[in-house]
């Protein structure tokens, strides 16, 4: 509480301080202590954060581009699409649900995997009794899942509007 406390009782008491060869070498404020604790969970929660968001770019980045391709690939097969008479919304949303489509089958076994994992306790190191719980597990699946959904949106939007945009003939011509 006192500014200069630390100076004032070192020198008032470092006498009667003295028991044998033990005595008060020096005195911090707890303010410090607190800093380093706070400083230390600041560190941990950033570290976490990078990790978290370096591999959720990676990933987002992944089925991008794995979608783009896929559409980018398929332009003939757009554009013999508009020439039978398919609307650009009829177009899109093919894409779309295949890419849906594929997500559902490949989470299906990913997340029975998942569940055996978690189940099996094999993240017990994190020292959380508490992983499995069924609530907790479908938030994190349906996150997860609507987050690649996402992406997948994103990985079709883009080239198959660019698909649409271009003539029919055209694109046919370069197959």
């Amino acid at each position: 509480r006192d500014v200069n406390f630390i100076n004032r009782f070192s020198s008032e008491v470092q006498k009667d301080m003295r028991i044998g060869n033990l005595y008060i070498s020096s005195i911090r404020p707890l303010s410090s202590d607190r800093a380093y604790v706070v400083q230390e969970y600041k560190n941990k929660l950033r570290n976490y954060s990078a990790g978290a968001g370096f591999l959720l770019l990676n990933i987002f980045l992944g089925l991008f581009g794995t979608f783009w391709f896929r559409t980018q690939q398929r332009r003939s097969e757009i554009a013999l699409l508009k020439v039978i008479g398919a609307t650009n919304r009829d177009i899109f949303d093919r894409q779309l649900s295949e890419g849906l489509l594929l997500l559902t089958i490949a989470s299906i076994p990913a997340i029975i995997i998942d569940w055996n994992l978690a189940h099996a306790q094999l993240n017990l190191w994190l020292n959380d009794p508490n992983t499995l719980e069924p609530s907790r597990f479908i938030a994190t699946t349906s996150i997860t899942y609507l987050l690649m959904a996402l992406t997948i949106f994103l990985g079709e939007l883009l080239p198959a509007y660019k698909a649409m945009k271009l003539p029919p003939a055209e694109a046919l011509h370069n197959e």
